[in-house]
């Protein structure tokens, strides 16, 4: 199940263009526990929304994601896939990172395939594989290149490039499924290119 695209929230009118800017969300649920969003349903019993799905802060996800996406006004909603909607003195969000922090990661990159058997944790933009890699618990990796609004997923393989470099970062297994052949192949060069500096530091 794919996870939303989580980026900034941008608005137009004719003559200017404003943007509200949000931190990458980690999924901790804090927002769907909090209230619904125009496309939940508030349960009742469990006192979140009803399509909240996964076991804690770290793993939840909206498990009516992929059927919103196809509503149009998804595009227009602020309070679906804009990021975290509360970072500051938000507990449940620092326990997702705590999670996160206690276990290997399995990084799917993409923003509209599910992740296959074996990937724990999805990002759908640029900002929120950072976010996931800055844990240094991320193991393997699987890139698409094209992420909508939310990037190119070559931004996060020339980060992961950079820090090979630099020594910042353990080597980590990685694949390349995007479908862009030029996009594929950039991606691919830098990967190459991070495993010669692994090599080079014996790892």
């Amino acid at each position: 199940m794919a996870d939303p695209p989580l980026q900034g929230y941008g608005m137009e009118n004719n003559e200017t263009k404003l943007e509200l800017k949000t931190v990458p969300c980690v999924r901790c649920g804090y927002c769907c526990i909090l209230c619904v969003c125009p496309f939940g349903v508030w349960d009742e019993v469990l006192k979140r929304c009803a399509f909240l799905e996964g076991d804690r802060p770290g793993f939840f996800y909206c498990g009516k994601y992929e059927e919103i996406e196809a509503n149009p006004s998804s595009k227009w909603s602020p309070s679906f896939g804009t990021g975290c909607c509360s970072s500051l003195f938000n507990e449940t969000r620092q326990e997702a990172f705590r999670n996160l922090c206690n276990c290997d990661l399995f990084l799917w990159i993409d923003d509209r395939r599910p992740a296959p058997e074996g990937y724990n944790v999805v990002a759908a933009t640029v900002s929120e594989a950072l976010a996931f890699l800055s844990t240094r618990r991320v193991q393997k990796i699987s890139f698409d290149h094209d992420l909508g609004e939310g990037g190119e997923a070559y931004e996060v393989a020339s980060v992961i490039e950079q820090a090979a470099h630099n020594g910042e970062l353990d080597r980590l297994e990685w694949q390349v499924h995007s479908a862009n052949p030029i996009g594929a192949e950039r991606i691919t060069a830098a990967m190459k290119s991070a495993d010669r500096f692994w090599m080079q530091r014996g790892q």
